[in-house]
């Protein structure tokens, strides 16, 4: 009863979807009195709330670089959200909870009517065993790189590569010693000149050229058997390498021997690394790289003793000796190079980004993609084709002011290949150039700084 003259409201709460009819008389009730009447339907949503989290894992411990994804639907909007009952406002879904360290975390999702539903979510470990520290065969093809060893020590290039060759006997024979195709590279090559610079190891380094097995029993020291690898005796480039494969497996023999771990690493198709401060293991995350290694290569190792960086070496060995039934030697070189890349300056291994798998698997195979290196440049710059396709390629070298300076015509231009252009015209301190790469399917840029 509503006292005369007065108004009221009527909160009918805790009711259920569906119509409802309020009537309304007054005093005189039914007979004879007044009577109001009128209906009214409470909706609901067609669909509850549903949640759905998934998880990335922490990377090493203490560096709280997991993180969980809450898809959310149902209900009503907005939606407010709680990790462990800490509200984060009102988000839409899906909902990145980043900067997590490991452990189990409860999410729970509040949408208008008050209506909620939660779940629990746990971030693992991937924790870091490493680092392992390679480098590239351009770093030891320039005397004098300081270098970092497992163990936080510091090192440089030409002992790493004198310490590798005295460990393995004075000498070590890359290749297959049954097949009679081999090269032998011995101490006196790294170390039997006083002037460290004019060894024969820093001439040899970087190799560049198509990956092949050898075609003989060859050393640096006579000429007469450098066709067999092959190595250059022209002019500008005499003594490099120019078989990429033996250049890359030299450098790995090189890098296994600075770090001892190096061999037990276990092979993915796809891995990511990051690097680290020289004697630590904490990652920085903002620098990881993704490589990968070719199929055909995870294959025949996992059915032949095991995908390992050791195992990597031995079929990198015998495909250089000629040896029947192995990937292909631009496979294995893409493999062995990844390796030499992957761990350089010292690097973990972290789990692969999501987004960077999306990446690569959306990244167009037409582009003429590349890299140059050293920079900066003096006498010489070796581009690594980075493009997955075989092609027809052109090298131009531009100035800083556009003028065509040189051009290297490559019929046979494939994934990892590497090319040497030796700079010949002159060029100072600082000096800035552009390479470009054409291809059938193609072109891309790059600028790079010589030194003196």
């Amino acid at each position: 009863m509503v006292p005369a003259g007065q108004e009221d409201d009527q909160d009918l709460s805790g009711l259920v979807a569906g119509t409802y009819s309020v009537v309304i008389t007054d005093a005189n009730g039914n007979t004879g009195g007044c009577r109001a009447e009128n209906s009214t339907v409470i909706s609901q949503p067609e669909a509850g709330l549903g949640l759905i989290l998934s998880s990335d894992p922490e990377n090493c411990v203490g560096t709280e670089t997991g993180s969980i994804t809450a898809e959310f639907s149902g209900g009503t909007p907005p939606y407010t959200v709680y990790l462990n009952d800490v509200s984060v406002g009102e988000v839409a879904s899906p909902y990145n909870f980043t900067n997590l360290g490991t452990g189990s975390y409860t999410i729970r999702v509040v949408d208008a009517n008050d209506c909620e539903i939660s779940d629990s979510e746990t971030v693992d470990l991937i924790p870091c065993e490493g680092p392992n520290c390679t480098y590239t065969q351009g770093y030891y093809g320039a005397y004098n790189g300081s270098a970092c060893t497992p163990d936080g020590l510091p090192t440089y290039d030409h002992q790493i590569i004198v310490n590798a060759v005295t460990q393995a006997g004075g000498f070590f024979r890359f290749g297959s010693v049954a097949n009679n195709k081999y090269f032998t590279l011995y101490l006196s090559d790294v170390n039997g000149n006083p002037v460290i610079a004019d060894n024969n190891i820093f001439k040899m380094l970087p190799g560049g050229g198509t990956p092949r097995a050898l075609t003989g029993i060859a050393t640096y020291g006579n000429t007469a058997t450098w066709g067999y690898v092959p190595i250059s005796s022209g002019r500008g480039k005499y003594g490099a390498i120019g078989n990429v494969l033996l250049s890359q497996t030299m450098t790995l023999f090189f890098n296994k021997s600075l770090d001892p771990g190096l061999g037990a690493v276990e092979l993915e198709t796809t891995f990511a690394t990051a690097d680290v401060d020289c004697g630590s293991d904490i990652p920085d995350m903002s620098s990881i790289q993704v490589f990968t290694i070719p199929q055909s290569v995870i294959t025949y190792l996992t059915n032949n003793g095991g995908a390992t960086v050791n195992n990597l070496f031995i079929l990198a060995n015998n495909v250089l000796g000629g040896v029947a039934g192995l990937p292909s030697p631009s496979d294995v070189n893409a493999a062995v190079d990844a390796i030499n890349r992957g761990f350089d300056e010292c690097r973990v291994s972290v789990s692969v980004p999501v987004d960077a798998v999306a990446a690569q698997s959306s990244e167009s195979s037409t582009e003429a993609m590349f890299s140059a290196y050293p920079i900066p440049f003096k006498e010489y710059i070796n581009v690594r084709y980075e493009f997955d396709y075989q092609s027809k390629a052109r090298i131009e070298v531009y100035d800083a002011k556009g003028l065509f300076v040189m051009a290297y015509n490559d019929a046979d231009a494939y994934f990892n290949k590497e090319v040497r252009l030796d700079f010949t015209f002159n060029h100072g301190e600082g000096q800035m150039f552009f390479v470009k790469v054409i291809t059938d399917k193609g072109v891309s840029t790059k600028k790079v700084v010589s030194k003196n």
